[in-house]
């Protein structure tokens, strides 16, 4: 009887040693996980447990698949987990597999606020515009915007710099980057337009007319569209020399590109010169024979010497020789 008791407890010692090694690692997966951004690998997914600690390392390597796109998930099976491992040269018999038959993948996801995007956006233009932040007015016009939702891992917002940014409505490319790589590109748009105080025409102007103050009143405008030479300024050393290149209707903005330097002399016009030879200066008749504005260089010819030169216009009646 003694002896049967003892043969007895040999079996079942050695059944539990048997249970031991078929189990020597235990995988378990729960019905639901969430994963990082990237390949979902086992040691991801499952609890590993065993007493080898690199055949454990070994086995949360494995990759399974894909992670899932944010605010969507996959279905993976036991039989995949039993595949993979099987693949890689792992016995079966040695593993217990606590896995549901399915069980649902879900990416770790964090959110862009719509708010976020604007301010960056906004914060761009305005580094790219070469007015204050208090002139530019920056209004979105994109109604369909939302917030953005992405995989909970480091990124980072860029513009595409090939991107014109000016006044008007425009469509401004943001492209979030996640681990160096564009995740996704979305488009805002803006209606950007800028708040200045210009010089407003108080009444029709002629082409031809020189500048006066009082022609003008100052009167805060706000500009839709890039115009180029905006006069926010009055100098009346600037305007001296200058007359309307066009007309001007009543509320026209004045520009500079509506502004030109007249003729002051044209040819065949007689005019003194001045030509200074060391200390001394020589003055002679000269006749223009071509037209040019102040400070242009023109052709002249001495009236008794014949002698062709250049000379710079000073005003409509005096000439220097280049040098004098």
């Amino acid at each position: 009887m003694r002896r049967y008791k003892y043969i007895l407890f040999v079996i079942v010692v050695l059944m539990l040693l048997s249970t031991v090694n078929v189990f020597a690692i235990e995988i378990t997966i729960p019905q639901q996980v969430k994963v990082n951004y990237g390949k979902i690998t086992l040691g991801e997914v499952a609890k590993i447990r065993g007493e080898n600690n690199n055949k454990i390392e070994a086995i949360k390597d494995l990759e399974l698949d894909t992670a899932p796109s944010p605010g969507y998930s996959s279905r993976l099976s036991r039989e995949l987990i039993r595949l993979v491992l099987k693949n890689k040269g792992y016995n079966l018999e040695n593993i217990k597999l606590n896995i549901p038959r399915v069980f649902t993948v879900k990416t770790k996801t964090k959110v862009i606020s719509k708010d976020m995007l604007v301010d960056f956006a906004r914060e761009y233009i305005r580094a790219q515009l070469s007015y204050s932040d208090s002139k530019l007015k920056i209004i979105i016009t994109d109604n369909n915007l939302e917030e953005v939702l992405i995989p909970d891992s480091n990124y980072n917002l860029k513009i595409d710099s090939n991107k014109d940014i000016h006044l008007g409505n425009i469509s401004l490319p943001i492209v979030i980057n996640i681990k160096g790589k564009e995740y996704k590109r979305l488009y805002i748009l803006f209606k950007i337009s800028l708040i200045q105080n210009l010089y407003i025409a108080n009444e029709d102007l002629k082409r031809g007319t020189r500048l006066k103050r009082e022609y003008f009143r100052l009167k805060q405008k706000e500009i839709k569209r890039d115009i180029r030479g905006l006069i926010t300024t009055w100098d009346d050393k600037y305007f001296a020399d200058r007359v309307l290149s066009s007309s001007l209707r009543e509320g026209d903005i004045l520009t500079k590109s509506v502004l030109k330097k007249p003729f002051l002399i044209e040819r065949g016009d007689t005019v003194q010169a001045i030509i200074k030879v060391g200390n001394v200066e020589i003055s002679t008749m000269v006749s223009a024979s071509e037209r040019g504005k102040q400070g242009d260089y023109i052709r002249v010819e001495n009236l008794k010497t014949k002698h062709k030169f250049r000379a710079r216009i000073i005003n409509s009646q005096l000439l220097k020789v280049d040098g004098g």
